[in-house]
This record gives C-alpha cells, structure tokens and sequence, in this order.
C-alpha cells in the first residue's frame, strides 16, 4: 500500500523546508568549524590576543581561513 499522489505531495511541500534548513544549517555549520580550527591555535600560541579578534568578523570567511 502507497500513499496517494497527494498526499505525497502534501508531504513534499511540507518536508522540503526543513531538509532545507537542515542544509542551510551544515552549511553554517562548517563554516563555524573551520573558523574555530583556524583561530584557535593562533589564539592558543598567543599570535592573536582576543582583543585582536573582535575585527575579524568583518573579514570574509575565506580570508580568515587562510589565517
């Protein structure tokens, strides 16, 4: 036994906005990750102080990365 198209199709329109923030979300996600693994050792090793990172949010994600 299968649903009926429209059920299917109900189902589809109310599911495909979450598998939506779901990417949206990983997305984020790995970019707050690799923020972290790029910072952090700096931060650790005293290369940047604290003080010297409230600017960087300013920077494009890519640049800070390459850190």
């Amino acid at each position: 036994m299968y649903p009926s198209d429209s059920v299917l199709k109900e189902f589809t329109q109310k599911i495909q906005p979450r598998f939506v923030q779901i990417r949206s979300n990983k997305e984020q996600s790995n970019i707050l990750a690799a923020i972290h693994d790029a910072l952090l050792p700096k931060l650790l090793s005293g290369e940047l102080r604290v003080k010297d990172v409230k600017g960087l949010w300013k920077i494009k994600t890519n640049d800070l990365i390459n850190l």
